[in-house]
C-alpha cells in the first residue's frame, strides 16, 4: 500500500491501514525511540515507546498540529 492510500485509510479509520503504517515504519521508529530513551533504555521502554507512537498517530489522524521539523546532529 502507497503511503497516500495508507493516510486515506487511516483517515477513514480503517485498522488494515494503521497495521500497513506500522509495517512500513515500525523499525525507524523503534530506532528514533531507542536513541530518544537512550541505549542502555530496557528494550520493553523501548517497544512501549514505539507503541505508543502509533496509538497517537491513530488517535490523532484527521486533527490539526504543526509539525515541526526534527535537526539531528
Amino acid at each position: 500500500m502507497e503511503e497516500d492510500e495508507i493516510i486515506a485509510g487511516l483517515l477513514q479509520g480503517d485498522p488494515a491501514a494503521l497495521n500497513d503504517l506500522m509495517d512500513t515504519h515500525v523499525h525507524t521508529v523503534y530506532r528514533l525511540c531507542s536513541a530518544i530513551l537512550g541505549r542502555t533504555s530496557p528494550k520493553e521502554d523501548v517497544e512501549e515507546c514505539t507503541s505508543d507512537v502509533f496509538f497517537l498517530v491513530w488517535k490523532s489522524i484527521g486533527t490539526e498540529f504543526e509539525v515541526n521539523p526534527v535537526l539531528f546532529y
